[in-house]
């Protein structure tokens, strides 16, 4: 088994036995809203067929802000909840490509618009191992993401009856299961165990999540030249590292 499959385990089971026992223990209730980026989402392959269609110089998908809201219990050392975050990538492109067709050379401009917008909804299970002021944890996250993503391609050229047109080239939405790994610090405003004391949060994670789409059939139609061009599914922009920062407030609730 590996080493995050066997974190993810443990983590779950923790937070499984923590949550039976704190409905007969006192429990803290912890909100918190935080923003950061998401780092440069993976597209490698998805960036490698852009460049080969169209023949500009983007090669990544830009990074993006971040918006996160969670709610979440503590009992003891573990910390059990859900969290909902929304972040959008985008990315503009202009530029003039030239291709051989026959005996001419055709030039063409492109203006390439790109974007993805993700809203994944996950629960979390935290391990704080030294429950203080400042404190460290670690924690996984289930769930999935709600997944926008549109292309959108204007083409003309100085050759009359140019089959590429562009047009709406990526129009797709759906919802894939996500699986988040992640740690941080909490940095306390007050003494440790303070009611309604807030904290500073700083997390990096890392998310895992498929975005499997087709982008290039309608590209396919339009190239015919483009013979060995294959529409192969591709994996576009939401597993990635990402960084946050934010503020957090504990309320004690006690069970008598």
């Amino acid at each position: 088994m590996s080493f995050p499959c066997a974190l993810t385990l443990c983590l779950l089971l923790g937070g499984a036995l923590s949550l039976k026992a704190g409905f007969r223990d006192s429990s803290t209730m912890l909100l918190s809203i935080r923003t950061g980026v998401e780092l440069a989402p993976d597209a490698h392959d998805f960036m490698s067929g852009y460049a080969y269609f169209t023949g500009l110089n983007n090669r990544a998908i830009a990074s993006a802000g971040l918006i996160e809201g969670a709610m979440k219990y503590s009992w003891s050392s573990w910390n059990v909840g859900v969290l909902a975050e929304s972040w959008t990538s985008h990315f503009a492109e202009q530029g003039t490509t030239s291709i051989e067709s026959g005996s001419r050379t055709v030039t063409r401009e492109l203006v390439e618009d790109f974007t993805i917008r993700a809203l994944p909804v996950l629960a979390t299970v935290e391990y704080l191992p030294f429950p203080q002021q400042f404190q460290e944890y670690v924690g996984v996250g289930v769930g999935a993401a709600g997944i926008r993503t549109t292309w959108i391609e204007y083409a003309s050229s100085n050759a009359p009856g140019d089959p590429r047109v562009g047009g709406q080239l990526i129009n797709s939405q759906t919802i894939q299961p996500m699986v988040r790994l992640y740690c941080g610090v909490i940095l306390g405003f007050d003494k440790f165990g303070v009611a309604s004391n807030g904290s500073i949060i700083i997390e990096g994670r890392y998310s895992w999540c498929r975005n499997s789409i087709h982008p290039w059939a309608t590209l396919i139609a339009q190239e015919k030249y483009l013979t060995d061009a294959s529409d192969t599914a591709n994996n576009v922009g939401i597993s990635s590292l990402s960084l946050a920062i934010g503020i957090q407030f504990r309320f004690k609730n006690s069970r008598r």
